[in-house]
């Protein structure tokens, strides 16, 4: 039953490029938006007055780029960032949108995206492939030509460093085309008056792709890749939200939908059962507390950094998890 509620609400996710039927277009929605993001343009700023928009975009570029902890990063790494960072094709910030989320579980799916991907695949929505290849890496694939390895560079409470490297080869273009991605994904914490957390997401995008060519057709075809990531964005942040309120409503539910999941390895899914029972104790004692106005909350969850994930080449680190520590690790997301 939750499967089927997850999923009549996740509609909503592919509504902005739906076609002919529900069935037919989500896949093909999730297909244009991950190559809109990653090779042709949904991370194209828009142009609707132009001169403020282009003021307003350097302002966002810059403080983006000041986030990056390079401190933090490896020789080989903090190359690659660099290389992306200050000299993209593409630059985009994502629209933000407050959602009602328990950190615990916000930090542990930004962790373990093939859950999310494992649920899609259980709803019958999507032909996106993610395989975890390390404890930080993954390969990606859309099954419509688009192909990458992700890889979590710099995790902690307030901020995610992504680093992508990929081609598409498809219908929509003659010839492979490569790129490299940066995202760079910042969160806020807040609780509203029961003490629930509310999360603030600030992702910006940036995108250098090897043909000049391919970079000029993504800044054409904006209007429609860079509104259609937009949407994609915040209904997943939203889709998100609601995996969280349905463990606080019917936790049993959710650790059944867990049980489902038989694509991610057994302790990220007994640990997504875990979440779900944790996450509906701290419900109920929200419900007896008194109301409080909104502020500001703190979390601890650890942090990693990219010493643990590459290797000086830049190759995948393929220790095992328990030869990996993480600095201030105060819960153990992996176990």
């Amino acid at each position: 039953m939750l499967v089927v509620f997850l999923k009549e609400r996740f509609q909503q996710f592919f509504s902005f490029a739906r076609g002919a039927s529900a069935n037919v277009a989500a896949p093909r929605a999730l297909r244009l938006t991950l190559i809109a993001l990653f090779l042709l343009g949904g991370v194209v700023q828009a142009q609707t007055h132009r001169d403020a928009a282009k003021s307003g975009t350097r302002a966002m570029r810059a403080e983006a780029k000041r986030a990056v902890p390079y401190d933090q990063l490896s020789a080989a790494v903090r190359k690659r960032i660099w290389e992306v960072v200050e000299n993209p094709s593409i630059y985009r910030r994502m629209p933000a949108e407050p959602m009602r989320c328990d950190p615990d579980l916000f930090v542990f799916m930004v962790r373990n995206p093939e859950v999310i991907v494992n649920i899609w695949k259980l709803m019958g929505i999507t032909n996106v492939a993610l395989d975890r290849i390390d404890d930080h890496a993954y390969t990606g694939s859309d099954g419509a030509g688009t192909e990458c390895v992700l890889q979590l560079v710099h995790s902690d409470d307030h901020l995610h460093l992504l680093y992508a490297k990929g081609f598409y080869q498809g219908k929509l273009l003659r010839n492979k085309v490569r790129g490299d991605c940066v995202l760079i994904l910042r969160t806020a914490y807040e609780q509203d008056s029961k003490g629930r957390t509310v999360i603030k997401n600030n992702l910006d995008v940036f995108l250098r792709l090897e043909s000049a060519g391919v970079g000029l057709l993504a800044k054409t075809l904006h209007p429609l890749f860079g509104k259609m990531a937009d949407h994609n964005f915040v209904q997943s942040t939203k889709f998100l939200g609601r995996i969280s309120q349905s463990a606080e409503s019917n936790a049993h539910g959710v650790q059944r939908l867990a049980e489902r999941l038989t694509s991610i390895e057994p302790a990220t899914q007994a640990k997504f059962s875990e979440l779900a029972a944790a996450i509906s104790d701290r419900a109920i004692m929200h419900e007896s507390a008194p109301e409080a106005p909104l502020a500001k909350t703190k979390v601890a969850r650890g942090a990693v950094s990219d010493d643990s994930l590459q290797d000086e080449s830049g190759r995948p680190n393929r220790r095992t998890a328990s030869q990996v520590s993480a600095p201030r690790q105060t819960l153990d997301l992996r176990r």
